[in-house]
């Protein structure tokens, strides 16, 4: 058998020949041409206008308030209550937890008392005067609570400074009380 010759294949008729691309076919070249500059676009746009998004919630209003007619006794409820807390201290409790396993010995309690009475010479720091001693029902554990008052500015930033700060005050006793009785 004899190869086919180019000038041997069938040509399809002249009149199946389209001079001018459809309109449909021109939109789809465009599409094609344009989907990669369109993505960078949409790209750049995400990243200058993100930190315009991360300030847009220090510009809205969340509050209950806001949804409400500035005439409905809600409203007023709303505005009572902000007024009431704003300007007064948060408070805050820290508890340090005396344990050992087996029961608390004598050096475990006077340890203890010696920890609560550091933490009652932290008072200038915002500290509140700590409970009294509280030991578990089954003597393997003793504890007290200090507040911690702190503005509702920079309460995240008081409590650590205060956790921090009854730890120290606490490690030298517990230090003397032995390996086995951690606060916790």
């Amino acid at each position: 058998m004899e190869p086919i010759q180019s000038s041997q294949m069938p040509q399809a008729p002249a009149a199946h020949r389209r001079s001018r691309p459809d309109p449909g076919d021109r939109l789809a070249v465009w599409l094609r041409r344009l989907r990669w500059p369109v993505v960078i676009a949409w790209l750049i746009a995400i990243v200058a206008l993100n930190p315009i998004a991360n300030s847009l919630s220090n510009v809205t209003n969340n509050t209950a308030a806001a949804n409400l007619q500035s005439s409905a006794q809600s409203t007023r409820v709303v505005e009572l209550q902000q007024a009431a807390q704003s300007g007064h201290p948060d408070v805050d409790q820290a508890v340090v937890v005396f344990a050992r396993d087996g029961g608390l010995t004598s050096a475990d309690l006077a340890a203890a008392a010696d920890a609560r009475r550091a933490v009652a010479r932290l008072r200038s720091a915002g500290f509140g005067a700590p409970g009294p001693l509280r030991r578990s029902a089954d003597r393997q554990a003793v504890l007290f609570v200090a507040n911690v008052t702190s503005s509702a500015n920079n309460e995240t930033s008081n409590d650590t400074a205060a956790v921090q700060a009854i730890r120290r005050v606490v490690a030298g006793p517990a230090s003397r009380a032995g390996t086995a009785c951690r606060p916790r």
